[in-house]
């Protein structure tokens, strides 16, 4: 009998199970799209319906893909891990849509704590206070409906980031649990002690008979009910995405660095079984199972595959023009258009969060193919800020390994590399990284070995080193000068919607 490991991948706007063989190659692969519903304030959210329905649309279809001889030993899930929902515990009925980790809806709350609370928060829980995380989300969600908070408070009302969500509904509503990656990014759990941190839930004001129990990411949760999918499958993991794509690529060691180019980008360094200290990255777990603990740095970029999505949408481009874009083109039009995409936020090293998107360089002959290669260089340059920022406390990395989407564009990886000075690899299928992860971590983890087939460097573009240096200097600029104009409009109090506009 052939055993294999199902990881369900559930991400911001894709729900992917992949069935893994015992060696944990992949074999066959099943997705459902999970769409977006936006505000007409800027809110980002999703139908915690259609988030678990399109998981459970593809966990049946990797069941019924089952071939004589095989088995299915365990299922992992991997998750977007800042976006959340609160249901009530008794009927599983959510009480608001899920709240998704790119909604910024929180902004000022969380400028006014890094001002008051800003060190004891980042002592606690690593974490630089952003909307990004859920816990100020939480807050808001509790504060705009005061019956809510006093069914929390009873323990009716119950949070859970969608690993929980998941978990909780494929078990038919008997296990409330979640693993210390997706808590350490609810700015309410004190990764050091691996617990809720009492102070945090005072100042969010969240109670904690809400919160669903914490297990190492590793670890038997409980089986699928038969009811849900018609067979029992033992849970053995929860993983943060981010962390999931770490454990893809088996980077196993201390200073072993990715990057996984998806809606964001997401730069993380495993740091090994002690936090390193850095003021503007951030400082997460990165792994816990079978007593271990591994802590890591990371840089998140906001907008990435989103940007690309935003500007093929505003310009008309196709696919086509995406995976034939070339940052290094923007050397051609010397200097060039400059796009700071801070649409919601800035994110890592720079953390303003009162900003938005501005361009740089626009002039009459600028078409969208300038635009989207402009797009493709700023999501290469944040990163390198990062970078940056690991070099400056000694963490450069030696190489970098990549995943995710943007990874298909090879031009755009070489740029990366040649702006970093760092070499990149890739793997043959970057868009299952993640899901390998947590069919890793399902697998009882052992530092999964690394497949052969992700060893392929990438070569970079010839580029004078002056010109790159250049285009680095101008880019901090236009940053600074985005960041600036943002800042100036807060200062002085302008709200443009309230004023009237001139006639004719």
């Amino acid at each position: 009998m052939k055993e294999v490991t199902l990881a369900l991948d559930q991400g911001t706007s894709v729900s992917k199970c992949v069935v893994f063989d015992e060696a944990l190659t992949p074999i066959r692969q099943y997705h459902s799209s999970v769409p977006l519903i936006l505000g007409k304030n800027g809110e980002i959210e999703q139908s915690p319906e259609e988030i678990l329905n399109s998981a459970i649309t593809v966990i049946k279809r990797a069941i019924g893909s089952l071939r004589p001889g095989e088995r299915i030993r365990s299922l992992g899930i991997s998750n977007q891990r800042e976006t959340f929902l609160i249901w009530d515990r008794h009927t599983g009925k959510p009480v608001h849509n899920a709240i998704m980790w790119e909604d910024r809806r929180t902004d000022l709350f969380c400028h006014e704590l890094r001002m008051k609370h800003g060190k004891a928060i980042k002592d606690k829980t690593g974490l630089i206070p952003d909307a990004y995380f859920s816990g100020s989300k939480i807050r808001w969600l509790l504060k705009k409906d005061g019956d809510l908070i006093k069914k929390g408070k009873k323990g009716d009302a119950i949070f859970g980031t969608v690993d929980t969500w998941l978990l909780w509904n494929l078990t038919g509503g008997r296990i409330h649990a979640t693993d210390h990656t997706n808590a350490s990014r609810t700015m309410l759990f004190n990764i050091n002690s691996l617990e809720w941190d009492a102070d945090l839930l005072d100042l969010m004001e969240v109670p904690h008979e809400m919160l669903p129990e914490l297990q190492e990411s590793s670890s038997h949760y409980g089986n699928t009910s038969l009811q849900i999918l018609g067979v029992e499958i033992p849970v053995t993991a929860l993983i943060g995405d981010q962390q999931a794509s770490v454990l893809g690529h088996s980077l196993n060691e201390n200073g072993d660095t990715k990057v996984t180019y998806g809606s964001g980008a997401f730069l993380v360094q495993n740091t090994g079984s002690h936090r390193v200290r850095s003021e503007r990255l951030l400082e997460t777990l990165l792994f816990s199972g079978h007593g271990e603990r591994l802590y890591a740095l990371e840089g998140p970029v906001f907008w990435a595959g989103k940007l690309i999505d935003f500007i093929a949408e505003l310009t008309g481009s196709g696919k086509e023009e995406l995976y034939g874009a070339n940052p290094a083109r923007i050397f051609n039009s010397f200097p060039p258009a400059v796009i700071v995409p801070s649409i919601e936020g800035t994110g890592a090293p720079y953390w303003e969060n009162i900003t938005s998107g501005t361009v740089f360089g626009l002039r009459a002959m600028t078409n969208r193919q300038n635009l989207m290669d402009s797009a493709l260089a700023s999501i290469a340059l944040q990163i390198n800020d990062i970078v940056e920022e690991l070099d400056s406390i000694g963490r450069k990395p030696r190489e970098i390994m990549v995943d995710g989407g943007l990874a298909m564009n090879r031009q755009f990886l070489g740029f990366q590399s040649a702006v970093m000075d760092i070499p990149v690899k890739i793997g043959m299928e970057p868009q299952l990284v993640t899901a390998r992860g947590a069919a890793c971590a399902a697998s009882g983890y052992n530092h999964c070995s690394r497949p052969a087939y992700q060893e392929l460097k990438v070569e970079p573009p010839e580029l004078k080193k002056e010109d790159i240096e250049l285009l680095i200097r101008l880019w901090k600029r236009a940053v600074s000068r985005s960041i600036e104009f943002y800042t100036t409009i807060t200062k002085e109090n302008i709200d443009f919607s309230q004023r009237s506009i001139p006639r004719k």
